[in-house]
């Protein structure tokens, strides 16, 4: 992630145009870094934050890993199964 922002930056020095487009790529660049680092069952087991981040909240089998997968362009990184409580294992 880290070297996104070092695009953004060197974009910046440079006085590189930035519009949509690089927006695009770069915002998909980004999404392309991210992974799986760990999975916990509770606030006090998560690791501190070192980014901004987001929460779904929702019932068993609502969707909210299918939706994760989705919006990172990904088929498994956050597993999911049509049995309820899958993710919570």
């Amino acid at each position: 992630m880290n070297s996104v922002f070092a695009v953004l930056d060197a974009m910046t020095k440079t006085g590189a145009e930035k519009n949509d487009e690089t927006y695009e790529f770069i915002s998909r660049a980004a999404v392309a870094t991210v992974s799986l680092s760990a999975t916990v069952d509770s606030f006090a087991a998560m690791p501190p934050p070192h980014f901004p981040e987001i929460v779904f909240l929702g019932h068993s089998n609502a969707g909210k890993s299918s939706l994760v997968n989705s919006l990172l362009h990904r088929k498994a990184l956050a597993s999911v199964s049509a049995l309820p409580g899958h993710t919570t294992r």
